[in-house]
């Protein structure tokens, strides 16, 4: 198998900068600091000659917005610079995501190949492995159980494949699998400098609610529908697409739908059809219930954290962009670009 070009430490950065320019002022320059991180483990020996190429495919590129929260509260709260965990942190999201692409047979990621697409499932595989035990040497045990939340959510994940979906178990496993690592990022600099565990929840709560709100965007901009005639879609093949959120919304909706019909004689068992730009308002409107909550969490608490906030306006405007983008994509006439983009997510015209 041919591997591709690998990326060198100006192209790295250089694909990087867009990615950091999409970011909040106040996260990017962690986000650069980030990625010098990554770059200097990389050149310092650290990792095996034959996995490098592999590895820098994997690493590279990447908003880095979960280690550019925690190196932005440390700096913004007085806490000790955590380079070693901002590190550990955004090496365990990549090992999972290189694991993901395998497990979904996904080929490309960010307009790059998949590593297991590139150099194979066996390189793939031992490269996770080598990038998790690099991540937990030496690691707090809060990060430790956010890997376990993550795995045991891919568990349940497969478990769940013959039940149908809900909003709230969407919510759960993703709060478990995204959310986790978010939980560390908004709160360990917070316990680094004396906070208590009950000052922290309405904190945590918030920071697994962000992570959810992220997974809901790649859902949206990850979406198989590619023209107009896919606007009403069949049940996906895959388990995995069983928890893409666009797939949760038609699945509920084809369930109120039927229990509605239940005395209908004529009622059978397939889903009903849902078309498209219904299951994006769907999902975002729910999106929005999420986003609300998530803002009463982060209002409960006195504590400072103004980088947590650019978080989450970060992410609500990529949320709206890839509502936006979701619909464009089917029918421009109907693009939530030519609205009023904030009618389908109650609560967010003023942000």
């Amino acid at each position: 198998m041919q591997p591709p070009p690998t990326l060198s430490s100006n192209s790295s950065q250089q694909a990087d900068h867009h990615w950091h320019s999409r970011l909040p002022q106040g996260l990017t320059s962690s986000a650069r600091l980030a990625d010098t991180l990554l770059e200097d483990w990389c050149l310092d020996n650290r990792v095996p000659r034959p996995l490098l190429p592999a590895a820098r495919l994997a690493l590279f590129p990447g908003s880095r917005i979960r280690p550019a929260i925690l190196l932005a509260l440390c700096r913004e709260i007085g806490a000790a610079p955590m380079r070693h965990l901002a590190l550990s942190i955004e090496l365990l999201h990549r090992s999972s995501l290189v694991i993901d692409d395998m497990i979904d047979s996904a080929t490309t990621r960010s307009n790059h190949p998949t590593v297991w697409a590139a150099y194979g499932s066996e390189t793939a595989a031992l490269l996770s492995h080598y990038l998790v035990g690099q991540a937990l040497a030496n690691s707090s045990t809060y990060l430790l159980a956010a890997y376990n939340q993550m795995i045991s959510s891919e568990s349940f994940d497969l478990a769940d494949a013959g039940l149908h979906p809900s909003f709230g178990r969407y919510c759960s496993l993703m709060s478990r699998r995204v959310g986790s690592l978010f939980d560390v990022v908004a709160t360990t600099p917070f316990h680094e400098v004396g906070h208590s565990r009950e000052k922290l929840r309405p904190i945590r709560r918030a920071a697994r609610l962000l992570g959810v709100l992220y997974q809901v965007v790649d859902d949206l901009d990850d979406n198989p529908i590619t023209s107009a005639s896919d606007r009403e879609w069949q049940i996906p093949v895959r388990a995995c697409d069983r928890w893409n959120m666009l797939e949760v919304a038609r699945r509920v909706s084809a369930s109120r739908y039927q229990s509605n019909r239940a005395n209908s004689a004529t009622m059978n068992g397939d889903l009903a059809p849902l078309s498209y730009e219904t299951a994006i308002q769907v999902s975002v409107r729910v999106a929005g219930q999420w986003l609300e909550r998530l803002e009463r969490h982060l209002g409960s608490s006195d504590a400072q954290m103004s980088s947590l906030w650019q978080a989450v306006r970060f992410v609500q405007c990529r949320l709206e962009e890839a509502a936006t983008g979701a619909t464009s994509r089917i029918e421009p006439a109907m693009a939530l670009a030519s609205r009023d983009r904030h009618v389908l997510v109650p609560g967010l015209a003023n942000a």
